[in-house]
Order: structure tokens, then C-alpha cells, then sequence
């Protein structure tokens, strides 16, 4: 099962539109938090007794900015009415923002490393498509919660 390793940085700021913007016209403001992210995908391959098997880490790099003060911010009222603080901004960009990006790559990462290969070279293309598609993919669904939320 491959790891994730989450090296997201916290910033708790007392004005968050100055990190989260721009946004396009028309676009929701934030209302106490926002996710600038990105997902890589490390891989390497080992040899085993029935060949290559490709190890996977995927690695959350990037900021999420919160709102540190009294809530709500700007009087924006959030569309999730479970976020009221700090400690709840940062559990909401998870459940709905990175998380269902994580799964929406979960099933890749996790055929390539069902995989068996018949030699090095191969397992290194895999772990090469693997990375190209996870990117993909994490960027599009983390893009798509953030439209649904009206962020986009």
C-alpha cells in the first residue's frame, strides 16, 4: 500500500484574500480557508521473486491558508455550516477539497503497485505514467470541488 506524506504548510493570517486571490469574476471569495496544493508522485521500483513491483509515495506539497481571528471572516458565511473556526476551516478544506483528490488517485496508484513488471526499464515507464496520470487527475478533482464550491 503505498504512503502519503503530507507536507502541506499551515498559514493562519488574519486576511486571507491577499493569498487566495485572484479569482475570477463572478467567483465566491473565500469565506475562511483555501487549498493551494499539488500531488507528486514518487516511485521506485524493486526486484522481486515474480519481477518488478513499482513502490509509490504520494507527496502533498503546497499551502492552505486560514483565516486566525473572529469568525465569520469578512462576513462571509461558509457554504459548509460546520465551518465556524480556525480548527474547522482546516478539517473542511480536507473533507472536501484534498481528500477526494487523494481518492480520485488512489486507484491508479494502487494498480501500478498490483503490477507486476518483467524488468527495471518497465517498472520506470509505469512509475513514469503513473506520475503523469496522478497529477492529472489530483489537479482535476481538487479544481472540481473548488467549481462545485463555487471557488473557481
Amino acid at each position: 500500500m503505498f504512503t502519503i506524506e503530507d507536507k502541506i504548510e499551515k498559514h493562519l493570517e488574519s486576511d486571507i484574500d491577499k493569498d487566495c486571490g485572484p479569482l475570477r469574476p463572478g467567483a465566491r471569495p473565500p469565506a475562511g480557508a483555501c487549498t493551494k496544493v499539488q500531488a507528486i508522485l514518487m516511485c521506485h521500483c524493486e526486484c522481486s521473486e515474480s519481477g518488478w513491483k513499482a513502490i509509490a509515495d504520494l507527496r502533498l506539497y503546497g499551502d492552505m491558508y486560514v483565516f486566525n481571528g473572529q469568525w465569520p471572516y469578512d462576513g462571509r458565511q461558509p457554504r459548509d455550516q460546520k465551518v465556524q473556526d480556525l480548527n474547522s476551516a482546516i478539517d473542511h478544506e480536507y473533507r472536501a477539497h484534498i481528500d477526494p483528490a487523494v481518492q480520485a488517485v488512489t486507484g491508479t496508484i494502487k494498480k501500478l503497485e498490483s503490477k507486476t513488471f518483467k524488468s527495471k526499464a518497465e517498472c520506470e515507464k509505469g512509475c513514469k505514467d503513473a506520475t503523469k496520470k496522478v497529477h492529472s487527475q489530483f489537479n482535476a478533482s481538487l479544481a472540481e470541488s473548488m467549481r462545485e464550491e463555487g471557488m473557481q
